[in-house]
């Protein structure tokens, strides 16, 4: 239950960098290719057309939801905490590959 706001968090930037891309893939693909994107239920499009376009879109969204929620632990100071617990575990790794080495 403490993670709560960090849901949150994670659920308002991925909507929001959902509407940024949205805009941002449909002039990229008006750059692209002279046409229109490739409507939801037009099913007479071409199929390569449209796994392209549903392709870029995903990427785009991706890195947009990425870096928001990036900034978001910065934010929150997430950021802090997540960096130290991964360097911990790092050097639970290597002491334990450390001592298998030695036990041979």
């Amino acid at each position: 239950m403490a993670n709560i706001g960090w849901t949150i968090v994670k659920a308002v930037t991925g909507a929001a960098a959902a509407k940024a891309a949205t805009p941002l893939v449909n002039a990229a693909w008006q750059v692209i290719t002279p046409k229109a994107r490739p409507k939801k239920n037009d099913f007479n499009s071409p199929l390569a057309e449209t796994i392209a376009f549903t392709a870029m879109s995903a990427a785009v969204a991706g890195v947009m939801t990425m870096l928001a929620e990036r900034r978001a632990a910065k934010w929150m100071g997430m950021d802090r905490v997540l960096g130290s617990a991964t360097r911990e575990i790092k050097e639970a790794v290597d002491a334990a590959e450390k001592d298998g080495k030695k036990a041979k």
